[in-house]
């Protein structure tokens, strides 16, 4: 019977689980700290896993996030898979050649910046993903960012339609005299943002 996991044991077990896949290509996985978490120093970014160099961790260990926007356990491992080539060179060489020799020679295909799990290593995750069981974590839906896009106010000249844009901190003072005939520009645009 398979032991019940909470999120980060299944993580862990997964890192132990795929640190055999490399061990058989000869290639040992660090001690690493892998737990669930938003990507890129906190931002949301199109990432979906990142690995942190030991230089970073006060615990000299590396540290490794996968988004919360995941739940899917085949494509948590492939994440994992691929920031624990990251780990093996403590991030030193980012997505180069170093990165490609690894994460081909472990079964990685495409570019290495999105990398995807060729056949065979697909088959392994596969196997160690119905060892592992489901992922005990329901997947976070991020927020559509809006964007209000306010048109920015600016001031054109009435002799020769030079426009520039005018930032709010300005607007105060009116608008400026253009530079080629040494009139003043005319206001176009929402100047209310005053």
């Amino acid at each position: 019977m398979m032991a019940k996991f909470n999120r980060e044991s299944w993580l862990q077990s997964a890192v132990k689980e795929v640190s055999l896949l490399f061990r058989s290509v000869g290639y040992s996985v660090p001690k690493v700290q892998i737990s669930v978490g938003f990507t890129g120093s906190g931002k949301h970014t199109n990432s979906i896993g990142e690995c942190w160099p030991t230089v970073l961790a006060l615990d000299n260990v590396n540290h490794i996030f996968i988004t919360p926007t995941l739940d899917e356990p085949v494509q948590i491992l492939k994440v994992i898979v691929h920031e624990l080539v990251h780990a093996i060179d403590d991030c030193n060489h980012k997505h180069g050649q170093e990165f490609k020799l690894i994460a081909t020679k472990i079964g990685l295909e495409g570019p290495m910046r999105a990398t995807t799990a060729g056949a065979t290593l697909s088959i392994e995750l596969h196997r160690v993903a119905k060892l592992l069981g489901k992922f005990p974590h329901k997947k976070l839906k991020l927020r559509e960012k809006r964007l209000f896009m306010r048109k920015r106010p600016s001031a054109e000249c009435p002799k020769c339609e030079y426009r520039v844009p005018m930032l709010k901190l300005y607007l105060q003072f009116g608008a400026p005299l253009c530079p080629i005939h040494k009139v003043q520009m005319k206001q176009v645009g929402d100047w209310s943002w005053k």
